[in-house]
C-alpha cells in the first residue's frame, strides 16, 4: 500500500501543482510538505483537511481509505483501467467515477448487486469494499438526547463537580453506586495543559460491579476501523482514565494533535504498534522518538450499542 506521503505526492502531480503551489495553497511551508511526501512527518487531521481541500479531494481519498482509492490501487495492481472495469461488471463509467460522493444504499450491500459485482471483478475481498463503503453512510439518528445537566438532575447529583471539571480541563471523578451515569463524550483531544474531554453528549448507565475507583467516560466511536472487533461508528466505548495499558489491551489513544481513537496497542522493541482490526487500515508503527507522538489516553472497558 502506498503511503500517504506518496498518495500525497502523486495526486499533488495529478492535479499539476508544485510543492510550492501546495504550499500557497494550504499556508504550510514548502519545506514541512516536501517532509510529509517523504514520510518524515505525520501530519494532523486540521492538516490533512487543509491538503485534502487543497487537491479538490476528500481525506478519506488521500489517506487511501475511500472506496474509490481501494478501486484505485487494486486497477493498478491488476493493470486494469476504470473503463475495463466498467465494462467487465456492467457499472456505468460515472457512475465508478463517483462513487466516493454517491451516498449507499441497503441494496448495493445484497448479494449480486453493486459490492459482489466489484469484488468478483477485482479479485479482492468484499469486506475490503464494504469498510471503505460505510464511510459514506449518514450517520443515524437515534433521537434527541438530554443534557448532563438533566440527566444528573433526574437523579439528584450536583453537578458543580462536573462544571468545575470542566472549566479546568481536567476529569470529573463521581461517586460509585449500585448504577452509576458515566458522561458520554464525543472527542478527546491533548494539548499543552493535558487531555481535554470534550462534545458532552448526555450520560450512559453502568453496573458499580463494572467499575474500580477511578476516572470514567464513556467515548463515542467514530470511524470504522475498529468492525472487525464488532465495534462501529455511533458505538460507545467505556473506558477508565490511565496513562498506561498492557501489551494488547484496546485503548483510547491520542496521536501527535489528533482525535483521539480506539486501537488495540501492541509494544514491541522499544516501539508501538496501532493495530485496527479492519483490513483497509494498515497499523502504525512508532519507533524511537516517534513514540513520544502516542498518548495512551485509557484502558476500555465496556462497549455498548443502542438501537
Amino acid at each position: 500500500m502506498a503511503s500517504l506521503g506518496a498518495n500525497i505526492k502523486r495526486i499533488r502531480k495529478l492535479r499539476g501543482l508544485t510543492q510550492a503551489e501546495l504550499a500557497t495553497r494550504t499556508s504550510l511551508s514548502r519545506s514541512y510538505l516536501a517532509d510529509v511526501e517523504r514520510d518524515r512527518y505525520n501530519p494532523s487531521v486540521e492538516t490533512l483537511t487543509l491538503i485534502a481541500d487543497a487537491l479538490q479531494i476528500s481525506t478519506d481519498y488521500l489517506l487511501g481509505q475511500s472506496i474509490g482509492a481501494v478501486i484505485e490501487k487494486r486497477l493498478d495492481e491488476l493493470n486494469m483501467s476504470l473503463q475495463d472495469l466498467s465494462r467487465k461488471t456492467g457499472i456505468p463509467l460515472k457512475n465508478l467515477q463517483g462513487l466516493d460522493y454517491a451516498q449507499p444504499a441497503p441494496w448495493d450491500y445484497e448479494p449480486g448487486n453493486l459490492i459482489d459485482q466489484l469484488s468478483a471483478a477485482l479479485r479482492i475481498d468484499r469486506k475490503v469494499l464494504v469498510a471503505a463503503y460505510v464511510r459514506q453512510e449518514p450517520p443515524a439518528y437515534d433521537g434527541p438526547h438530554s443534557t448532563v445537566e438533566e440527566d444528573f438532575a433526574d437523579e439528584g447529583f450536583d453537578m458543580s463537580l462536573a462544571n468545575s471539571a470542566v472549566r479546568e480541563n481536567r476529569p470529573a471523578v463521581y461517586p460509585l453506586g449500585a448504577r452509576v451515569r458515566i458522561p458520554i463524550i464525543g472527542t478527546v483531544t491533548a494539548g499543552l495543559t493535558g487531555l481535554a474531554f470534550e462534545e458532552q453528549l448526555g450520560t450512559e448507565f453502568v453496573d458499580q460491579d463494572d467499575l474500580r475507583s477511578g476516572e470514567y467516560y464513556w467515548l463515542k466511536v467514530k470511524g470504522d476501523s475498529m468492525i472487525g472487533e464488532g465495534i462501529f461508528d455511533g458505538d460507545l466505548a467505556l473506558f477508565r482514565v490511565q496513562p498506561e495499558v498492557e501489551n494488547g489491551e484496546l485503548a483510547v489513544v491520542v496521536i501527535d494533535g489528533e482525535i483521539g481513537c480506539l486501537k488495540r496497542v501492541y509494544f514491541k522493541d522499544g516501539g508501538i504498534v496501532l493495530q485496527s482490526s479492519n483490513p483497509a487500515y494498515p497499523p502504525r508503527i512508532f519507533v524511537g522518538r516517534e513514540t513520544a507522538l502516542v498518548r495512551i489516553v485509557g484502558r476500555v472497558k465496556e462497549i455498548k450499542r443502542k438501537f
